[in-house]
């Protein structure tokens, strides 16, 4: 499996490895992710009408991992 990147994921900044392939249409644009994880909480804000969160955030969304949950 390779472990080169592709890009950084639209929700939270990571590289985004590159056998991922999770993209959604946002904001006009089709945008990339790093993980099921950040592509299922974009899909969320979509879903939910929140798009306007990517548009006005100021900073990366936090990634919760084993290490940090």
């Amino acid at each position: 499996m390779t472990t080169s990147t592709s890009g950084t994921c639209f929700h939270c900044h990571e590289p985004i490895p590159s056998y991922e392939q999770h993209q959604l249409t946002l904001l006009g644009e089709t945008r990339h992710f790093c993980c099921s994880g950040c592509h299922a909480v974009a899909s969320a804000v979509v879903d939910n009408g929140l798009e306007d969160y990517y548009r006005f955030r100021t900073e990366a969304a936090d990634k919760v991992t084993a290490n940090n949950a």
